[in-house]
């Protein structure tokens, strides 16, 4: 409460004071001559704030050339804070290409007047004219990764008009503007790449200016491709990473689990054009997973995790909307969307399976021992072998299982030694 009454009583002293009708100020709370609220001189000289209702990039942008920023790439924050008044806006529109906020279109005065769209303790607007030159000086449409722990993968990084900008989650990567991405910096076989929105290659502390980039399967790399841009900065919570990918050589089709307890449990991969790849779980149903266990030698059915439930990996993701009908051979044969296909597919999204045994529920055995008549107890239960908590173990139990087993004995040792 200190704090806003000290910041009221210093407005006070700043409303009233010499200046021009229609002269701009950025209000300095951060006693920064590129930040502050934006106010406008009114034509009693007196100092108003400009409604934030609508506001946006172009709005801020013009209002920076209006102060006089002829570089600026502006940010800019609405509910910036209290204000004695609202005089300006808000604006219905605006196009880039004036030098003054009297240009823009306003809504009608009822707006102005209305607290419920320009309210003076709430809806004034803040300003930073970022007054940038060529920073970097690095030639439009170049690409890079930046911090990956190899040249092969890193935050991606786009140049526009010589200002190296990463690309923010909050839009759209889709695979094939990835592909391309990895084409430019010369990963051409397979050209895959993989997408990541977690944040493990860290944040460009320069916010972003580009919004996105859009290639085609017809584009050859990014240059070629279309870039959408903002005018402002971004606020980013995650930027892109990516990770191109060399030829590895597995065998065309082969799939296989990673990333499980057991090797018949993991996450699914399969190998296309030379590449280790996860598949979407769009789709992916348990005669798929019956197809792709049968492949690898399990006949028996399968449990489908569709959550990365083996964690989500490095490799790119290659299929979604798989479609098996549970006599094929192997998901080579079945029908599926490929990689450059994919609108989308969150790596939070990809295949697991753990691959179903040859038992019965209630069947039991004994594992881990090279003696006939001793082992570990596993059971079986939904065709799933699995272990038996010792607790409130006796050997009354064993004895049970050692008579499902064949063995007609009076006890058995039950030490849980194997």
């Amino acid at each position: 409460i200190f704090f806003w009454l000290a910041f009221v009583f210093a407005n006070v002293l700043e409303i009233s004071g010499s200046c021009s009708n229609g002269e701009p100020r950025l209000f300095k709370q951060a006693q920064s001559q590129y930040y502050g609220m934006l106010q406008i001189c009114n034509n009693t000289e007196m100092w108003e704030a400009v409604c934030d209702h609508s506001w946006q990039c172009n709005e801020a942008i013009v209002a920076c050339k209006q102060l006089g920023f002829t570089n600026s790439i502006p940010e800019y924050t609405n509910n910036f804070g209290p204000w004695d008044s609202i005089g300006f806006g808000p604006y219905s529109s605006c196009s880039t290409s004036y030098t003054s906020l009297f240009d823009c279109s306003v809504y009608a005065s009822s707006y102005l007047n209305s607290y419920t769209y320009c309210n003076p303790n709430r809806d004034t607007v803040g300003i930073k004219c970022n007054n940038y030159s060529i920073a970097d000086n690095c030639p439009t449409g170049d690409v890079k990764l930046a911090d990956g722990n190899t040249a092969s993968e890193g935050r991606v990084e786009y140049c526009h008009n010589g200002r190296w900008s990463a690309l923010c989650t909050s839009y759209t990567l889709s695979q094939i503007t990835a592909s391309r991405i990895c084409s430019q910096l010369g990963y051409t076989q397979p050209n895959y790449a993989g997408i990541f929105t977690d944040g493990r290659f860290g944040t460009n502390i320069n916010k972003p200016h580009v919004r996105r980039i859009s290639c085609s399967r017809d584009h050859f790399n990014v240059h070629d491709c279309s870039v959408s841009t903002t005018g402002c900065l971004i606020d980013c919570i995650n930027q892109y990473g990516i990770k191109c990918y060399d030829y590895e050589g597995c065998h065309e089709g082969n799939v296989r689990l990673v990333n499980g307890t057991v090797e018949k449990e993991g996450r699914l991969e399969i190998c296309n054009n030379g590449i280790w790849g996860g598949i979407c779980s769009y789709g992916f149903t348990e005669i798929n997973g019956y197809v792709a266990c049968k492949q690898m030698g399990y006949d028996n059915g399968a449990i489908v995790y569709d959550n990365s439930e083996y964690s989500d990996g490095d490799g790119p993701i290659l299929y979604s909307n798989v479609l098996c009908y549970g006599h094929e051979d192997g998901l080579y044969d079945c029908k599926k969307d490929g990689y450059h296909n994919i609108s989308s597919c969150p790596r939070t999204d990809l295949v697991g399976l753990l691959c179903r045994d040859d038992c019965e529920s209630g069947d039991v055995r004994l594992v881990g021992s090279d003696n006939e008549g001793e082992g570990t107890v596993e059971i079986c239960s939904d065709n799933i072998w699995g272990l038996i908590s010792d607790a409130g173990w006796n050997d009354s139990d064993a004895e049970v299982v050692c008579r499902q087993l064949g063995y007609e004995i009076e006890s058995e040792d039950h030490e849980a030694i194997f």
